[in-house]
């Protein structure tokens, strides 16, 4: 990839990164934000992983269930759409071109936002939410594929 190619594709990924960080953790006003941080309630968030969601596929399997289409899709396929980029970037932006390695780092990456939003935001803990990621990242690696570099 040309150097001006890339340079571009690096601040398009950290605008992106931005947006998700947005849209995902910083639901907050940022005072409330900063007292979230600045007071970690250690039981809230022990109450939010205990009561969260740890059965996979049964958020997914309840909106499928019980739900209209529409509802599946805001509730389930919002944060897919929002996980197809990264795996398009990464085998962009790196030399790795590995679909496993790609899908456990972006499985980390959606970890990661889960433990955020449930230390900083006082939510409940979904799987499901980390598998959304997953499939969202999948998706984002077969565009790579369809349109490889």
């Amino acid at each position: 990839m040309k150097k001006k190619s890339k340079v571009l594709m690096w601040f398009v990924f950290i605008i992106y990164l931005i947006l998700l960080l947005k849209v995902v953790l910083i639901r907050l006003p940022l005072g409330e934000l900063k007292d979230a941080i600045l007071h970690l309630n250690l039981a809230k968030i022990w109450h939010g992983f205990i009561n969260g969601q740890l059965i996979p596929f049964k958020t997914i399997y309840h909106h499928y269930r019980y739900t209209s289409i529409h509802n599946m899709i805001t509730g389930f396929g919002w944060l897919t759409l929002w996980a197809i980029p990264l795996g398009y970037f990464i085998p962009v932006l790196t030399k790795n071109r590995k679909y496993v390695k790609i899908l456990v780092f972006g499985l980390l990456i959606g970890l990661l936002l889960e433990s955020l939003q449930l230390i900083l935001l006082s939510t409940s803990f979904n799987v499901d939410d980390v598998i959304q990621v997953g499939i969202g990242i999948s998706l984002g690696f077969a565009v790579f594929k369809l349109f490889r570099y």
